[in-house]
């Protein structure tokens, strides 16, 4: 049984884990959940506001419980927002504003780890910004997944546009090993319990976190 603490009241957001139990306090915790919601504001990864709607109240707040986990070896997960979140508190960059993320369907992600026996998985998408770990040492991320189409046309960030060539893959699963966070831009928790997303974001849990 897999003790699971959310942080905020947002409980849906563990609904795809398998055989977990939710817990009232981080110490109980053998994996904090990270949630959807406000973009983070850019101030904290140094970049002026130009795209992004923020909630700086919880971004402190938040910011504080990961740093409490940090300090408590828990691992973390963040899920749309919450992936945007990780990704910041690890040391990466977000793009402000990216088109063609925001669906109310699924697209096809690659899965780069060669352990899991499909290539490409659909998943959800409703997002309008990306995640941007190219700005760190390579030994600090590592890109687990990528949309396997490139569907943005512009990736707009605080101090202008990023080109293409800056944006070597879209982002959609991304494993943080110093601050063992895994950041997945998707929504696993509205997605039918037997389908391959889920059985991945189960596999991806276990591979990298636990």
């Amino acid at each position: 049984m897999i003790k699971v603490y959310i942080v905020g009241n947002q409980l849906n957001y563990a609904n795809f884990v398998y055989d977990h139990e939710l817990v009232d306090t981080l110490e109980e915790a053998d994996l904090v959940i990270f949630t959807g919601g406000e973009d983070v504001n850019p101030a904290i990864y140094d970049e002026e506001n130009k795209h992004s709607y923020i909630n700086a109240v919880r971004d402190s707040e938040e910011a504080e419980v990961f740093l409490d986990a940090m300090l408590q070896d828990k691992p973390c997960i963040g899920i749309c927002r919450g992936s945007q979140f990780v990704t910041v508190m690890s040391g990466g960059k977000l793009i402000q504003d990216v088109d063609n993320h925001a669906i109310t369907g699924t697209h096809s992600i690659t899965n780069t780890n060669n352990s899991y026996p499909l290539k490409e998985i659909d998943i959800t998408s409703t997002h309008h910004q990306m995640m941007y770990p190219f700005n760190l040492d390579e030994e600090d991320y590592e890109i687990v997944a990528y949309s396997t189409v490139r569907r943005s046309t512009e990736y707009n960030t605080g101090f202008g546009e990023y080109h293409e060539d800056e944006v070597p893959v879209e982002p959609e699963v991304v494993y943080y090993p110093e601050t063992n966070s895994l950041a997945i831009q998707g929504h696993p928790e509205y997605m039918n319990k037997d389908s391959e997303a889920v059985k991945y974001c189960n596999w991806l849990i276990n591979k990298y976190l636990l």
